[in-house]
């Protein structure tokens, strides 16, 4: 009996393959072979349905042995050979031939002999090249034809016991997890001549069955059967006070099992953007529609696809269009350019995937970004690369660390001078970032010194300033700030 598939659900990892079939039964118990399935199916998932006026059991899954697949493809080898070595006569032939053409070796030459020699070779070397033509084709079709045998040989055998009330043929559907498949989001976010954004889900399925899908339904899930549903369990977190090891007769005891550390970081990694290649928008209809289930995402393609063993395609699922507002973030602690953005209501996103998404701006390709939305915040900027037309430039003024005797402290003073220059021709909005460090112990105090107007985040000491910036305009900004601590413990900055 052989199924088809008729339905395919694929998760972030795996597939859930669903097929359809008819078995002929006669009245009463019938042991039969229902299907020959690709070896990549999961055993433990393989469930079968039949009718109800059907009863089935003992379903088995059996994985034949090499002596089986050998005689599968035994009398195709043999042919192949046969073919093989008629071609080595053929060339043997032309090679002899080409030989008897060379007369200098000749002590007498007939001059008649050699003449009619010459007339016919042509003749005979054009009639041998097309029998090596021909038999070489014949070659090619039965080698493809080895490779299906070889390729439905590598299957695993679905056998059941069914008891049927009458002779007939009857329906059955089989249904397994395949770990060979799979999809994974991507976007593509294109600005638009209004203030808004369309961004467009796409999916990117691969299947590598062997087993080539066609005329199959799509319907690409969210979730990942393979990760861990396992329920997490909170660990008590114990917290001590840290204290120095000390040494006693050459023995170092360790006074304190657990230990917490907090730092205030001065300086932070650099962080850079590259845009590479350049593409061109791709205009091409929309075939999913979502539906939210109660533990993942559901996108139902419409109509049916064609997913070839070993390949990717691409789908287009979803589209919208969302209003935005564009601005320029420049954050010169990190990066002497700006960054051009598009701030979005995170409610009009909240259902976007964490992935990654390509940006075109005005039809223009800007690069790759990946677009994760804070939900507890009301607005989240995605980024639509960087914008060399704003230069930034944070210079150190002031570091200077005294002691402050009346109170047993040391204090650091900080001060820094903030630029912003546009080479536009055209005001932009801009949104300027710094921060000044936090203190996690009460003993370590930072002063606010100069914050030119900026508004702080308490909680991360973040500090915005938002304007506008005219063409061809520089702007400057102050920014000091002082961290006083007790002189006997060190402070890591």
């Amino acid at each position: 009996m052989k199924s088809i598939v008729k339905e395919i659900a694929v998760y972030r990892t795996g597939c859930f393959i669903s097929r359809n079939g008819t078995v002929n039964l006669h009245k009463g118990h019938n042991s039969i072979v229902l299907d020959a399935l690709p070896q990549t199916l999961d055993q433990a998932t393989l469930t079968l349905s039949l009718p109800e006026d059907l009863s089935g059991s003992n379903v088995q899954v059996q994985r034949p042995d090499q002596e089986w697949k050998e005689g599968v493809t035994e009398e195709l080898e043999h042919r192949i050979k046969e073919i093989s070595d008629r071609i080595d006569i053929k060339k043997a032939q032309i090679e002899m031939w080409k030989t008897n053409a060379d007369f200098s070796a000749r002590e007498s030459l007939n001059v008649d002999e050699m003449s009619s020699y010459i007339e016919k070779l042509p003749e005979r070397l054009e009639t041998i090249y097309t029998q090596i033509g021909e038999l070489e084709k014949e070659q090619k079709v039965l080698n493809r034809q080895l490779k299906e045998k070889k390729k439905d040989a590598n299957v695993v055998l679905v056998k059941a016991d069914i008891e049927a009330p009458e002779d007939g043929d009857y329906p059955f559907a089989l249904r397994y997890l395949d770990h060979n498949a799979g999809w994974y989001p991507i976007y593509e976010i294109h600005t638009t001549e209004e203030n808004d954004l369309s961004i467009l889900l796409k999916g990117m399925i691969t299947q590598n069955t062997s087993e080539d899908l066609s005329c199959v339904k799509v319907s690409l899930y969210t979730g990942n059967p393979m990760a861990s549903g396992d329920i997490p369990v909170l660990y008590p977190n114990r917290i001590d006070f840290y204290q120095e090891p000390q040494f006693n007769g050459g023995r170092m005891m360790m006074k304190a099992a657990m230990s917490m550390n907090y730092a205030v970081n001065e300086e932070v990694a650099e962080e850079t953007m590259m845009d590479e290649d350049a593409a061109m928008r791709d205009v091409a209809p929309v075939y999913g529609s979502s539906s939210e289930e109660d533990t993942m995402t559901e996108y139902e393609l419409s109509g049916l696809w064609d997913i070839a063993s070993g390949k990717e395609i691409s789908i287009n699922i979803e589209a919208k269009t969302v209003p935005c507002r564009y601005h320029v973030i420049a954050v010169p602690k990190l990066d002497s350019c700006g960054y051009l953005a598009a701030e979005v209501k995170t409610a009009d996103i909240e259902e976007l995937i964490s992935t990654s998404a390509k940006v075109y701006h005005k039809g223009i390709y800007i690069g790759e970004v990946y677009v994760d939305p804070d939900l507890s915040k009301e607005n989240y900027d995605i980024s639509l690369g960087r914008d060399e037309s704003i230069r930034l430039k944070r210079d150190q003024k002031k570091k200077y660390t005294s002691n402050v005797l009346l109170k047993g402290q040391k204090k650091t003073e900080y001060e820094y001078e903030l630029k912003i220059t546009s080479s536009k021709n055209r005001n932009c909005s801009v949104t300027l970032l710094d921060q000044i460090p936090v203190s996690m112990d009460k003993t370590i105090v930072i002063d606010e010194v100069t914050l030119s107007g900026a508004k702080k985040e308490e909680d991360s000491g973040e500090l915005t300033w938002e304007f506008d910036l005219g063409p061809s305009e520089t702007r400057t900004f102050s920014l000091a700030y002082n961290i006083s601590w007790p002189k006997d413990r060190k402070l890591n900055i």
